[in-house]
């Protein structure tokens, strides 16, 4: 039902009349009864018996008389200004031609026979002021209008149009899709308002990251004009499975992509194209690769920092120094720029995580200004090996780091000083510093002497399932120092041998022999004895004290003495970051205490208690930390000093466990080590002071 100025009849009787759905029926809305029901009909009829409206249009002619205007005493008003208008069937009707004042458009198509009227909001008004108005008794026929084939259109829609006075009519209320009605019937007055339609619909974002289980995101729409009358705004998701929207609020669901969209109540519509990541992954920690770090003056080395987790979703990381001016530090790269002491630190954007490393930068290495070799000429059999020392001038500069080359490789290679002789003939080793300068030393190798004697222990015994090295003694002294020897066993059931080790595999003797390629030999009889159970370990020291870095070797004693000459004894430590053990070396790491525990295959153990002492720092590592030769083989380690007050004189390298790796100094300040390999198992080499305190370890392994 929409509003519109009731039936002048209305205020003659005591019911009220209301129209409905633009049709010609009233509804009863009194509370008489029965006769009321009567009078109503009665009046109806009466009021019809004044339409002269033809069933059959075809037989009308424009201009014929099909109805009456009657007197009328309601005013009608569009947007607050007055308008003409006229009562046809106890309805308000309004001229099209005079809508034109009052912000409507009016189009009229002469081939088609139709005039359109639409609203124009910026249209200028000028309302009427000279009104053509009824003046009869309010319900009398004031006069006739007539037919016209004229087809009137409001907004598109066909309404029923009328001829009154030459001028087609439209009822009032068919401008019901531009505004709405309102009716005071103490002023028999009916008042058209119209709409002010949304021209322009805009998002306060266009499009928007997200991560599932974000907060919400709110999205604004913007109505223009400002005061347009229907602001109403529906929101929709393209895709509510990946984000929804409610009132403008959007809620991230799952990865993916989805367009949210706004609509006025007039159909213009607004986007935002909502992207939606998996969800955020928090950082847990941040880590170096060092805590701290050696350099001089111009030297950069870079920091590498690791987040946790992995997957965590934002990685950003900032960077700081305590002292730029000390060392700078970008994206982790570290220069050190003056001696000082700065704490870089690494913070993550996600919660502030940090991390940090101590740098410690001493002043520059001088320049090297010479350099000299203790020798310029050397001679070496073949497959021996020797060792060139430098001096360096001036002797501050003693720790820079040299390049060694060999002119011919093919004769001999070279790697710190340690030149290996590889076939007959010359080349020239050469050093050179960082600068340019160098030195030389041409080296023969020479061929070596053929192997007149082999020599080995007479007899060995070995324990079942147990291990024996036999080393043999090459003659003369100029012979190759590594030939090519062959092992082989007279009886493999009952004891097997691989470059001198030797195993047991079963009760009985066999002889063992070592043969030089130009057919020197020497036997070794071999008895493989049962070895007694073992019932009891004791170890040399059940309590010992250690400094962060220094190292003790535990030896364990064995009873009954015919045990296994070799058990498999397993070493391990309560806490191995306060104290590692192998086969019974111990290097303190950390302060605090662990307890070291050898134990027999039976389960025989022992234990022995050692404290760490937060006093110890060396100032040296050892490069490789771990390596791998084959038995007969060798490495190089390297010490590199990373502080000033760090020992440097006097220094021992050692081996936790000889029969399986020695190793020996080699230059002239020996932080070169020489380590060879012996037989299968794994040793911890250790650089120390004169006074045995551990600078630095590295683990070595030994296999076939």
């Amino acid at each position: 039902m929409y509003s519109e100025s009731p039936s002048v009849l209305g205020t003659a009787m005591m019911f009220k009349l209301v129209y409905i759905n633009n049709t010609k029926e009233f509804l009863v809305m009194n509370k008489q009864r029965k006769m009321a029901c009567i009078i109503l009909f009665s009046l109806i009829v009466s009021i019809f018996s004044f339409i002269n409206v033809s069933a059959d249009v075809s037989t009308l002619r424009i201009g014929d008389e099909i109805g009456n205007v009657l007197n009328t005493d309601i005013k009608t008003f569009i947007n607050g200004h007055r308008i003409p208008s006229y009562n046809i069937n106890n309805r308000s009707a309004v001229l099209i031609k005079d809508l034109v004042n009052y912000g409507f458009n009016s189009v009229y198509n002469d081939q088609t026979r139709t005039s359109s009227v639409t609203f124009n909001p910026s249209k200028r008004v000028t309302p009427l002021t000279d009104f053509d108005e009824t003046t009869g008794l309010v319900g009398t026929v004031a006069f006739r209008y007539v037919y016209t084939d004229i087809v009137a259109f409001v907004n598109g829609n066909r309404v029923e149009s009328f001829n009154i006075k030459g001028n087609l009519a439209i009822f009032f209320a068919d401008l019901r899709d531009y505004g709405t009605f309102s009716w005071s019937e103490s002023t028999r007055e009916s008042r058209f308002t119209s709409s002010k339609p949304v021209t322009g619909l805009t998002l306060s974002r266009t499009a928007v990251t997200m991560r599932v289980n974000d907060s919400a995101v709110r999205l604004t729409a913007t109505i223009a004009p400002a005061d347009a009358t229907n602001k109403s705004v529906t929101w929709s998701s393209s895709n509510p499975n990946v984000a929804r929207v409610s009132d403008g609020n959007i809620t991230a669901i799952a990865p993916g992509t989805a367009v949210i969209t706004a609509t006025s109540s007039n159909g213009i519509t607004a986007t935002c194209t909502v992207t939606v990541n998996p969800a955020t992954v928090a950082v847990t920690g941040v880590t170096l690769n060092r805590e701290t770090a050696a350099l001089t003056v111009g030297e950069v080395f870079t920091l590498t920092a690791t987040i946790a987790p992995v997957d965590a979703t934002d990685k950003t990381l900032t960077w700081t120094s305590s002292h730029p001016r000390i060392a700078s530090v970008s994206d982790g790269v570290v220069t050190a720029i003056a001696a000082g002491t700065a704490t870089i630190t690494v913070t993550s954007s996600s919660r502030n995580i940090v991390a940090r490393c101590t740098v410690t930068v001493q002043p520059a290495i001088p320049d090297v200004t010479n350099i000299t070799l203790d020798r310029t000429t050397l001679t070496i059999a073949l497959n021996g090996w020797a060792q060139l020392t430098p001096t360096i001038t001036p002797s501050t500069a003693a720790n820079v780091a040299l390049t060694w080359t060999s002119s011919n490789n093919n004769v001999a290679t070279v790697q710190n000083g340690y030149i290996l002789a590889v076939s007959a003939g010359t080349t020239t080793i050469k050093v050179t510093a960082p600068n340019g300068r160098f030195a030389e030393c041409t080296v023969t190798v020479s061929a070596a002497s053929a192997i007149t004697n082999i020599t080995l222990p007479s007899t060995a015994t070995v324990g079942l399932n147990q291990g024996v090295e036999l080393i043999p003694t090459i003659l003369p002294a100029t012979a190759t120092t590594n030939p090519n020897l062959t092992w082989t066993s007279s009886n493999q059931n009952i004891a097997v041998v691989y470059n001198g080790y030797v195993v047991g595999i079963a009760l009985g003797t066999a002889t063992i022999t070592v043969e030089a390629p130009n057919g020197v030999k020497a036997t070794c009889t071999v008895t493989v004895t049962a070895a007694s159970a073992i019932t009891s370990i004791t170890l040399d020291k059940t309590t010992a004290t250690l400094e962060m870095g220094q190292g003790t070797q535990l030896t364990p004693t064995i009873l009954p003495a015919t045990a296994a000459t070799n058990p498999n004894l397993t070493w391990s430590s309560s806490n191995n970051s306060v104290a590692i053990v192998q086969n019974g070396y111990v290097v303190g790491l950390t302060a605090g205490t662990a307890t070291i525990t050898v134990t027999a295959p039976n389960g025989i153990k022992a234990t022995c208690t050692v404290t760490v002492t937060a006093t110890g720092t060396s100032g040296v590592t050892i490069s490789p930390s771990s390596s791998t030769v084959t038995v007969g083989g060798f490495t190089i380690l390297t010490a590199t000093v990373t502080s000033t007050t760090a020992t440097t004189t006097g220094l021992v390298w050692s081996s936790s466990n000889t029969a399986i790796a020695t190793v020996s100094g080699l230059d002239f300040n020996n932080l070169t080590g020489f380590v060879q390999g012996h037989t299968q198992g794994t040793v911890i080499i250790t650089l120390s002071t004169a006074t045995g305190v551990v600078l630095a370890t590295a683990t070595v392994t030994v296999t076939p």
